[in-house]
């Protein structure tokens, strides 16, 4: 159900609701090839975790048809300045946080130029304290945009990078060590026999298939993150 909007371009409106998130489903499931952005990951997101406010996400229509949208939330944080491990102090927030992969449609210069504006719309309407949008854009357009729109006060300028990677899995074992530098097979050789030689006996290697075994999956998952390091820098599973 999209608004009337004929003969109307460019529009730009955003979704606050959960009722409106859902009448954007078949577009955002049409466009969306990221799975941080996964329409259903969303929901569970704003039906599972205290933090999250509202939606928040803009979207722009030409001739009456959506040609692109950003996936947002508000949502209550921390703001929090460490050094290392220790946080020196922390600042309540709500912020407008964008998700990896949420730029969805048509990524031209016109298009992330009205994003942005709404963007900066919605910050003086005092909507929000902040917005993160570290998560990455199409193209470089928005760099632009935030440079022109947002004056050097109101502009992080320490934001971390954050790299998320893929692979491509091929059918075969074999094939995906083939593919692997020789160091690289060297070191998982060397896990695979430390494992045998340390466990002896008491391995066992599991695959999780159904969704009744998630539960008992997010389980073992929480054991192993509560011991890493990254759970120390609030990170993690």
């Amino acid at each position: 159900k999209e608004p009337a909007l004929h003969g109307i371009s460019p529009t730009v409106r955003v979704a606050r609701t959960l009722p409106e998130i859902e009448d954007l489903r078949t577009v955002w499931e049409s466009w969306c090839d990221d799975p941080n952005a996964d329409l259903d990951s969303y929901l569970a997101f704003a039906h599972s975790r205290p933090e999250f406010v509202r939606p928040h996400v803009i979207i722009l229509y030409r001739d009456g048809r959506p040609d692109c949208m950003l996936l947002g939330r508000l949502e209550n944080c921390r703001l929090k300045l460490k050094v290392g491990y220790k946080t020196l102090f922390e600042l309540r927030a709500r912020r407008i946080f964008f998700v990896r992969g949420g730029y969805l449609g048509n990524a031209s210069e016109d298009n992330i130029r009205l994003i942005i504006q709404e963007l900066r719309s919605c910050l003086q309407r005092g909507e929000a304290d902040v917005a993160e949008l570290q998560r990455g854009f199409p193209n470089p357009t928005v760099d632009r945009s935030i440079l022109e729109q947002f004056n050097p006060f109101f502009r992080g300028h320490f934001s971390p990078a954050h790299e998320h990677r893929w692979l491509e899995l091929p059918p075969k074992y074999e094939e995906f060590l083939k593919n692997l530098s020789r160091k690289s097979r060297h070191e998982i050789r060397r896990h695979e026999k430390k494992l045998e030689e340390d466990f002896r006996g008491r391995m066992v290697i599991r695959c999780f298939h159904e969704p009744f075994e998630v539960e008992a999956l997010a389980q073992v998952a929480e054991q192993i993150a509560e011991k890493t390091y990254q759970r120390a820098l609030g990170v993690g599973y």
